[in-house]
This record gives structure tokens, sequence and C-alpha cells, in this order.
């Protein structure tokens, strides 16, 4: 087996092509790639098994790409797809020479994660954040992928959290929720900035608010009758245009708002005017624990359907070898 290698991309258009065709398996990733929120000081970085090429789209055989943005220290830090994704969910499912290429394409792309990471020790200009933690985070990684980096590649977990992968249509969902109302009293809106420690505080997962607030989102407003306006349900799309931070206050929960407040979201998801970029996508994911009933059921009654399962890594970067 010829050594792997992996390629700095400083212009996505090729990989995006390659993964398009490919949604909703390549939705995340994709639209990581394309945020407008990869601004030059971060200094993010394309990786790919394969060199930029214009034919890279024609190319035969697995293929990894990978972003990553290490100036990020508590939010997700790596996003990973590889073609065998496609045609498997656990190692056993590959051959032998598909399973051990996989084992050589993940080692290879850690060692050179960390060797990018390493020479900004000697650059006179240090990217964003630097030093970078050394917990490397990697997002919602397909199954296969998870268990090859831990089982094969033997990398030194910090974190392990599982996901279900529910997947949206868009397009139904705009039709789904496009005669809803509000119950007077409500309407809708964004969260207001001034608001946003109310989001981060009710979260289960820890939420940058600085981040928060560059990302879309729908709020419902709730006025009482000394005329106070606050916000009461919330959600978000995430860099990576996935559904995320879906909340309803206690007190106003039951009257549908979950699914306004998401609904909205894809909708305009849908009709491409999501963010500065306008993105546009048929599909929306969510990364949803299996415990968490009240989001399972919001999204079930959306039309989700469970596309698999995911694995949140945070992985010791400092013991790989």
């Amino acid at each position: 087996m010829p050594p792997v290698q992996f390629f700095r991309h400083g212009n996505p258009s090729a990989l995006l092509q390659l993964l398009r065709p490919h949604f909703p398996t390549t939705a995340a990733i994709f639209h990581r790639i394309k945020s407008p929120q990869n601004t030059p000081d971060r200094q993010t970085l394309l990786l790919a098994s394969v060199p930029p090429s214009p034919s890279i789209a024609d190319l035969d055989g697995p293929v990894t790409i990978s972003f990553v943005d290490r100036s990020r220290h508590d939010e997700s830090q790596v996003a990973v797809f590889n073609s065998l994704c496609l045609q498997a969910k656990r190692p056993e499912e590959l051959t032998v020479d598909a399973h051990q290429l996989l084992i050589a394409h993940l080692h290879q792309l850690l060692q050179s994660i960390k060797d990018v990471g390493d020479g900004y020790a000697t650059a006179e200009v240090k990217p964003l954040n630097y030093p970078f933690s050394p917990t490397l985070r990697f997002t919602a990684v397909h199954e296969l992928l998870a268990t090859v980096l831990v089982e094969d590649v033997g990398v030194s977990l910090v974190y392990r959290y599982e996901w279900d992968q529910l997947i949206f249509s868009t397009s139904d969902v705009k039709d789904m929720v496009a005669s809803r109302r509000l119950p007077d009293g409500y309407e809708l809106g964004t969260v207001p900035p001034d608001q946003i420690d109310l989001v981060t505080g009710t979260s289960k997962v820890k939420r940058q608010a600085s981040t928060l607030l560059e990302n879309p989102n729908a709020a419902v407003m709730f006025s009482d009758e000394n005329h106070s306006r606050r916000v009461v349900a919330w959600a978000y799309l995430s860099i990576d245009k996935s559904l995320t931070t879906l909340y309803v206050l206690p007190e106003h929960r039951g009257k549908g708002l979950a699914k306004i407040v998401a609904g909205s979201l894809m909708r305009d998801l849908y009709d491409g005017v999501v963010g500065p970029e306008r993105a546009q996508s048929d599909w929306c994911i969510a990364q949803v624990a299996s415990d968490n009933a009240e989001s399972q059921a919001v999204c079930k009654s959306l039309g989700a359907r469970l596309h698999g399962k995911t694995v949140s890594l945070g992985i010791d970067l400092n013991s790989f070898n």
C-alpha cells in the first residue's frame, strides 16, 4: 500500500464539487467549508488526501476531506469525511484492504493536523488563539470513522458523545409549517443580543455567545401584561447549517413554539436566504441524544428520519504518535 499523503487546498471549489452530490451525508462538512465565519484571522485549514486538481471529482479510490479550525478552543474544530462512509457504517463491513487504507488515512490526517499546528511555533505571525488547545475536537463524526479512530488508530480520548443523526427535508418542513400561526401575544423574530445569556445559560451543551451572535436564528418573543418583551423560544443553525440549540422556556411549552422556530429556519434554508452567504440546502441535519425525548419528538413531528449514528470526539493530540 503506497503511503498516504495529505495536501492543503487553498481553493475549496474542487472539493465542494466532490462533496455536493453526496448530500445529505456530506451536507455538514460542505456548509462548514463554505461558512463566512472562516475569517482570514483564523487561518482555517482544508486538507484532502488528493492534490488540488481540476479533475478531482473523477478520481477513483477512497478520498478523505477535512476542514480544521483549531482557533475554536471550546467548540468543534474538525469536520471530516471519507468516501468509504458511503459504503459502510462499521469496519467489519469493509474489505480488509479498505479497512487498512482507512486506518492509514485517519492516522496521516491527525499527523498532518499536528504538523501544521506545531509549525506555528516558529512562525512570525501566529493564528488567532494560538497556542492551540491540545484537545482536538471533532464535530459529529460518522460512526465508521469514530470506531476506526478509537479502536485502530489508537487515539487518547478526552471525551466521547454519541448522537442520533436526524435528517430533515427542508422542502417538506416548509410545507408543514406554512399554515402554522402563533398564539396571541407571541411574535416571530430573532434573539436580541442583550438576551444571549439566556440562550447560553439554558443549553446543556456549552455554547459560545460570540459564535451564536454570528449564527442564523429564529426566536419567538412574548409580551406580558407590563409590555415587557422577552424571548421564550429559539433555535439556531450552526456553522455547518445543522439545527441546534432548540429550546422553549418551560412555562411556554405545549404551544407548538419549537416547531415554529425550527421550521422557520429550515424554510429559510430551503429558500436560500440563510446568513450572509445566502445558504441553500434541501436537507438539514440535527444531532440529538437518543434519550432526549423532547427534542426527538419535535424533530420527528417535523418529519425527521434517523440517518445513522454520529460521535463527537475530543482527542488528546499531544499523546498522538
